[in-house]
């Protein structure tokens, strides 16, 4: 699978497979299936504002620029995924 780079980021930041590993935040690669829409949709999550779109439909790029903050629902932010755990941790 090719690394997804999108031509134009419209000021996203997007999630990587680092952040989603606390045991190696090195990697800097873009997490292509942070947004996920059944049946073949899926693309980046800005870490920013929380936006997904799909690669496949908007190969171009994100059609929507950041918002600069997360959504919200009823004045309080959307939770995100819970967190990663690192089971290498554990047995340290």
């Amino acid at each position: 699978m090719r690394a997804f780079e999108p031509d134009s980021n419209r000021g996203h930041t997007w999630q990587t497979y680092g952040d989603l590993e606390p045991c190696d935040d090195t990697d800097s690669t873009i997490h292509p299936f942070g947004y996920d829409e059944p049946p073949y949709h899926n693309g980046p999550v800005c870490t920013t504002c929380g936006y997904g779109y799909c690669w496949h439909c908007h190969s171009e790029g994100p059609p929507e620029p950041c918002q600069g903050k997360p959504p919200t629902k009823e004045g309080q932010p959307i939770a995100g995924p819970p967190p990663v755990l690192c089971y290498l941790a554990l047995y340290d």
